[in-house]
């Protein structure tokens, strides 16, 4: 579990919960639909990754890979996304979020983990889609990013993003025919169960639904994937996911057309 030994004298001396997030960011939803979820009190600390705040000195000594959820708990940083959720279910154990038998808590942490293997296609497709207008924008940022951000993998991704070129052929190929056979696997397993590990909704299924949720976004075609559709259409139904995903995304909206219409 990545608890990392932050830099930040801010974020060491935070008492109760705290989370730096982003309302589009797909894994600041995962984390705030877990605390959501478990009825905790948590302060917001947004970071606006339009406006390049995770690539300041305060928020990289926070997280030196610039990126987000980060949670705080009692001054303790956790980073990742799978970890935060991790985390906040076994300590704060109630309502759980995990199987109590072992075989399928084990379950659900192979789902978490081909979670964080999709993430890389997730942020491939979406960047070539709703993100591909601001590719420019960000080039003339990737100095700044590459002196302040310890972290190489985003590097070389936003190197590609912002290339004239952008993200090649051959990326964008293999996050689609990846994310394919993900949504085949999770189709097949919810045609024969209802939630993903064990016999109640556990952290895989919020983990994937926020997933799913993007692939929407982005017009991935799903179709074909009844059992998880039907799933999918369940938990969008929860109060906390319409709370910390669908709320937080029309508020986001409102503020950039508000923005927009500030500008003109």
């Amino acid at each position: 579990m990545p608890i990392i030994d932050s830099t930040s004298a801010e974020a060491r001396g935070l008492k109760g919960l705290h989370l730096y997030h982003f309302a589009m960011s797909n894994c600041s939803q995962k984390a705030r639909f877990c605390l959501e979820e478990k009825g905790l009190q948590w302060t917001s600390h947004p970071v606006d990754l339009l406006n390049n705040q995770h690539m300041t000195p305060e928020f990289v000594a926070i997280n030196p890979k610039g990126l987000v959820p980060v949670l705080v708990h009692d001054g303790v940083v956790v980073i990742e996304s799978s970890d935060i959720i991790d985390y906040v279910d076994q300590h704060f154990p109630n309502p759980p979020l995990r199987p109590s038998e072992p075989a399928e808590r084990k379950r659900m942490y192979r789902w978490l983990k081909l979670w964080d293997e999709t993430q890389i296609s997730l942020k491939t497709l979406s960047h070539n889609t709703i993100l591909r207008g601001r590719a420019a924008p960000m080039r003339a940022d990737m100095e700044r990013l590459e002196k302040l951000v310890k972290n190489d993998e985003l590097i070389e991704f936003m190197r590609e993003f912002t290339s004239a070129d952008g993200l090649s052929r051959n990326r964008i190929e293999r996050a689609t025919s990846w994310i394919e056979q993900m949504l085949g696997e999770l189709d097949a397993h919810l045609g024969q169960h209802q939630w993903l590990a064990g016999d109640a909704f556990s952290l895989a299924d919020l983990a994937w639904s926020i997933d799913i949720h993007r692939f929407e976004l982005i017009k991935f075609p799903m179709e074909k994937y009844r059992a998880m559709r039907a799933w999918y259409r369940g938990i969008e139904q929860r109060p906390g996911f319409q709370r910390m995903v669908l709320d937080y995304e029309a508020q986001f909206r409102k503020s950039i057309e508000a923005q927009k219409s500030g500008a003109a």
